[in-house]
């Protein structure tokens, strides 16, 4: 729970210090969702949940942007595994922009996510934390000079003892620029 406080204040100090910048494009957002969860043993097995996550970018060129993010997957009950299993964690990530106007752009991600990964059983239960890939594609489109919708589609892979589980998320977010 530390971790998220430092990155929440983290991605705030971003926010103020960023408008201080003005050659360096920064943006925070949030975004909301619904998680796919799937599992590796379980021949198509598959739950969903309600996901968020909160970012800032800074952009390290015209089509290029880094970023980093917090982002929680939900809580799901999986009647073979365990009474339910939870996934939350850190993201880090790059970001390529394909601008088909001056108000919609085309996005691919691709980075890092650390996720913590909670399962709670009649047993016990268990917490294991796991970096891996992240993917995404998406779409933008400015509806402001400030502010940006944003939809996109994010996977995201965890493992928890022997299970291996998949989140695909697709996220709605608001976007704010400052600059």
């Amino acid at each position: 729970m530390e971790i998220r406080k430092i990155l929440v204040m983290t991605l705030l100090m971003l926010a103020g210090v960023s408008s201080a910048y003005a050659e360096f494009e920064r943006a925070a957002g949030v975004s909301l969702g619904s998680a796919s969860w799937s599992f590796d043993d379980d021949q198509g097995y598959e739950t969903r949940s309600t996901a968020y996550k909160l970012f800032t970018e800074a952009a390290i060129d015209q089509d290029w942007k880094l970023g980093v993010g917090i982002v929680y997957l939900g809580e799901i009950e999986h009647e073979f595994i365990a009474e339910s299993v939870s996934a939350d964690g850190l993201t880090l990530f790059g970001v390529r922009h394909w601008a088909f106007s001056e108000s919609v752009s085309l996005r691919g991600t691709v980075g890092i996510s650390r996720m913590n990964t909670r399962l709670k059983s009649v047993f016990g239960s268990g917490r294991l934390s796991d970096t891996d890939l992240l993917l995404g594609l998406g779409a933008e489109a400015q509806l402001s000079e400030k502010t940006a919708l944003r939809l996109e589609y994010e996977l995201y892979r965890m493992a928890l003892d022997k299970y291996d589980f998949r989140a695909g998320v697709f996220f709605l977010g608001l976007v704010y620029n400052f600059y």
